[in-house]
């Protein structure tokens, strides 16, 4: 599992849980009470069965051997491993850290934070909160409590896929009617007071309303009751959220998510009066409630069979239930919502909500009944049916959520426990008055205590010097750190500029060497011309008209021969011839030698 969902604590116990021979002996047996469950059920393998039917088999071979010795055995272990570690854990902390909480304080909040750790893991056991029954529920519990029982993972993905798709379709035709009741209703209920004038919660409420009448796929209005039963939701996110935070996407696609579940599995009675079963629910809560009010109020019962006696003309348990119909109903079709405070109405919303997955389990007419047992001095001052109906609206605000809990913990609490438990197996009711606590450490400290005030001065001064010590050396880590980060800042200029440096360096030394290519070009093409020209004049001259020597054969004999200046004219001719070869030569040489530079 990881370990980052659980305190230190419970992450120790269970490593040492795991090397005990209790566990090694009772893993034995749940290993054998499967084999056995597989047998009798025909099966070959676990790994044949379904998720479900897993889970059914497990339940059924760990009943199997809870009752024995090896089970009690290794709970004994357990509980002495989690006495051990929760308290060493908490008493460090009284050490170390110097809490303004008290240790009891303490051990409750890592209590919790485990329980956390344990739903998110296996939020099939839900069930476990039932432990919880006619408790106030922490915020966030709460919100973990809300959360599982309430998860519809379609209803969820549904509304994200329409909000990607096309985000108007989340929304309904009758928009701006429905966020204009939204801000009358937050404004002039008086125990809304605390909602109203925010933008934030406003627009929180009306795109849950505003979906919710969208799927409805209808013309007509939503009813007061939808707009009410949304309150509930909006207040218990607060609880650890801003109002800026309800309107993010994740915040709303859960609000609608819990929304929509609890509005499909709100009991019949709650739904719209023109449906026959929410009838038949409706008057099967006012029996209920009138038979607790008998048992519990007598007096009170035969108050209001005489009042409604005068207003409806019946007769007898008739004329109680008629008006406890019309007194109670408004309230009971919104779950309290309005009647009474924020806080309480959370309170039983708890009680209701936890028992989700309990189907004959149903609070909301105890609760009913208790409110006009409360309310007990100020009806019987009431002579009409309107009066009453009065009283409850204006008196109900008064009552908290003690007095529910004193209530129902005083003449409710064991048959409610036990119809909420009734498919879920035996959970332990513990009364702390009764019997000894099972954990002995509760008390003992980490640590032998400080018998002299100089003993304890001197560890208050080494805890406090330990501190100091610690404290120096994060702030030379953080010292550390910004150095690193300044010098990993200075290094990363630098390459930039040497960067810069160098790709300015390489632009000058392509423009030089692109100017120094031109000249070589332009060199190349003189000394080509040049070599031409001599070329040319190198030819021997055959031009017409041009006078030749006389013949052999025409010259006189008795003529000298000329031999000098014939032989000086040849001379002259191969001392050119060679001057020019010279010359080419050398231009040839220094064309090479500039090409060879260019390239």
């Amino acid at each position: 599992m990881a370990t980052a969902a659980y305190p230190g604590w419970m992450i120790d116990c269970k490593t040492e849980v795991t090397k005990s021979k209790e566990w090694s002996t009772v893993t034995r047996e749940l290993h054998a009470a499967i084999e056995q469950e597989l047998t009798e059920s025909h099966v070959a393998q676990f790994t044949d069965l379904s998720e479900a039917e897993k889970r059914l088999l497990m339940n059924r071979a760990a009943n199997a051997i809870q009752h024995g010795d090896a089970y009690k055995s290794f709970n004994s272990k357990l509980s002495t491993f989690l006495d051990h570690y929760l308290n060493n854990y908490v008493g460090q902390q009284l050490l170390e850290e110097f809490p303004s909480e008290s240790k009891t304080d303490l051990i409750l909040h890592q209590v919790r934070e485990g329980a956390f750790g344990l739903l998110r893991r296996w939020p099939e056991m839900k069930c476990k909160l039932h432990l919880c029954f006619n408790q106030n529920l922490p915020d966030r519990l709460r919100q973990m409590a809300w959360k599982l029982n309430l998860r519809n993972p379609k209803a969820r993905s549904s509304y994200l896929e329409i909000l990607k798709a096309d985000p108007n379709s989340a929304m309904s035709v009758m928009d701006l009617d429905i966020i204009h009741k939204c801000e009358i209703l937050l404004q002039a209920e008086p125990t809304f007071r605390n909602l109203s004038h925010n933008a934030d919660i406003l627009h929180a409420m009306k795109a849950v309303l505003s979906y919710h009448h969208a799927r409805k796929n209808t013309q007509t209005s939503l009813v007061d009751t939808d707009y009410m039963l949304v309150i509930p939701f909006i207040v218990h996110l607060l609880t650890t959220l801003r109002p800026d935070q309800l309107v993010a996407e994740n915040c709303r696609a859960l609000l609608i998510e819990e929304y929509i579940t609890f509005m499909a599995t709100r009991p019949l009675y709650m739904k719209e009066a023109f449906n026959p079963e929410s009838n038949a629910a409706m008057q099967n809560l006012i029996s209920t409630v009138a038979d607790i009010l008998e048992r519990h109020g007598s007096k009170l019962a035969r108050h209001m069979q005489k009042t409604f006696k005068a207003a409806n003309n019946l007769e007898g348990q008739e004329a109680l239930l008629e008006g406890l119909k019309s007194l109670i109903r408004p309230m009971v079709r919104c779950m309290f919502v309005g009647y009474l405070t924020l806080d309480t109405v959370l309170y039983i919303w708890d009680q209701h909500i936890i028992g989700l997955d309990t189907p004959i389990y149903d609070i909301v007419p105890t609760m009913a009944a208790v409110v006009l047992k409360l309310l007990n001095q100020t009806l019987m001052e009431c002579s009409t049916l309107y009066g009453m109906e009065e009283a409850l609206k204006r008196d109900a605000s008064s009552l908290t959520k003690e007095q529910f809990m004193y209530e129902i913990n005083k003449h409710f609490y064991q048959d409610l426990f036990t119809i909420l438990n009734k498919d879920h197996g035996r959970l332990p009711v513990l009364d702390p008055t009764q019997m000894a606590m099972p954990w002995s450490q509760w008390n003992k400290n980490v640590i032998p205590p400080n018998l002299t005030a100089q003993d304890r001065q001197q560890a208050r001064e080494q805890r406090q010097s330990k501190k100091q010590r610690e404290l120096y050396q994060r702030h030379q880590e953080e010292e550390e750190r910004h150095r690193q980060k300044h010098e990993e800042k200075h290094q990363r200029e630098q390459d930039e500029k040497d960067k810069q440096n160098l790709e300015k360096l390489l632009q000058q030394e392509r423009q030089e060497r692109e100017k120094h290519d031109r000249q070589t070009k332009q060199e190349i093409d003189v000394l080509k011309k040049e070599i031409d020209r001599l070329k040319m004049i190198q030819q021997p001259s055959n031009r017409p008209g041009s006078l030749s020597e006389p013949s052999s054969q025409g010259r006189q004999p008795d003529s000298p021969p000329r031999t000098s200046s014939g032989d000086a004219d040849r001379g002259d001719r191969t001392g050119a011839e060679k001057t020019t070869k010279d010359m080419l030569n050398h231009f040839a040489n220094g064309a090479r030698s500039l090409g060879g530079q260019s390239q």
